[in-house]
């Protein structure tokens, strides 16, 4: 099976936990199939700035993820740099969650791509405070038609 591009996806909370919503809807995500979670990290920053990562098997709602994860031995694909590149964007007290994703849907289309002798030159990610920019932009241009 050839894999969809992968991505390492981190989260930052300013509390030591990120919340049970959180992990929920990464639950959510690995159902709906448009993207595989691969593996899954907590990362926090003691007050005294102690580090301490935890995998998705310690994270409390996503039981099912962590068993599948676990049955097809994914777990443990982010490594100990991860976890130390991670701590360093931490303020103490905080926390982040390291989430590994293929991108299930590209599947079809890297194996076109390799296949052709093709191979992914760039990517880029696009920050949140631009997309609402143009978010905003589109809806005003619609109003005023």
């Amino acid at each position: 099976m050839a894999l969809g591009p992968l991505e390492i996806l981190v989260f930052g909370f300013p509390t030591p936990s990120p919340g049970r919503e959180v992990t929920e809807a990464l639950a959510t995500t690995q159902l709906a199939g448009d993207l595989r979670v691969i593996d899954v990290l907590l990362i926090t920053k003691s007050a005294e700035g102690e580090v301490v990562a935890a995998d998705v098997s310690d994270l409390e709602g996503i039981e099912d993820l962590a068993a599948h994860l676990v049955a097809e031995e994914m777990m443990g694909l982010l490594a100990d740099e991860d976890v130390a590149e991670v701590a360093e964007l931490l303020a103490p007290g905080t926390c982040a969650a390291a989430v590994l994703v293929e991108h299930t849907w590209a599947r079809d289309l890297s194996r076109a791509v390799q296949t052709s002798g093709g191979e992914l030159v760039a990517a880029a990610r696009i920050p949140h405070d631009q997309v609402e920019e143009v978010e905003a932009a589109l809806t005003a241009a619609a109003g005023s038609d």
